[in-house]
């Protein structure tokens, strides 16, 4: 739209979001849309970000006015392949074998041959958790396992 010779004519409002999430597209936009705004007044450009420096953005584009949307914010944690398994007791599909005596004591769980990118011990995760792990294909979507979670988060 914006290579056509019109210039958005046709457009009145253009809304950008998460507008700090930069690539050489986005900048060459911002780029294209500062000169464009000099051109047609009336075009109402909005820009939104939750973590932007919006003093940046509004002194690029000639001091645009700036609208602070009072919120809340929710916490994050972060959580890792070896918490949803933990959290959901997720097993491979397809894998009958049980999971609880495949070791015997403790000690550090061997990837056999597949060569996972998973370390190979985690403390403070259960023996189940860290043998899954030993098998787990971190490459492939494991869509039961997204199923799981979503189940165990919901109920």
């Amino acid at each position: 739209m914006l290579e056509s010779a019109k210039g958005l004519d046709d457009i009145t409002h253009l809304v950008l979001d998460e507008i700090h999430e930069r690539s050489i597209d986005t900048d060459f936009l911002l780029i294209v849309l500062r000169s464009l705004m000099v051109q047609r007044p009336e075009l109402k450009v909005i820009l939104m970000s939750a973590t932007v420096d919006a003093q940046k953005f509004s002194r690029y584009l000639n001091n645009a006015p700036i609208v602070v949307v009072p919120g809340r914010t929710f916490p994050v944690q972060a959580r890792y392949l070896e918490d949803a398994i933990e959290l959901t007791g997720h097993t491979p599909d397809g894998d009958h074998q049980s999971y609880t005596n495949e070791v015997e004591d403790d000690e550090d769980v061997v990837a056999d041959g597949a060569g996972s990118g998973i370390p190979k011990q985690l403390s403070g995760y259960s023996l189940k958790t860290r043998n899954t792990l030993s098998k787990y294909n971190e490459y492939q979507i494991d869509y039961s396992l997204i199923v799981k979670l979503i189940e165990k988060v919901a109920y």
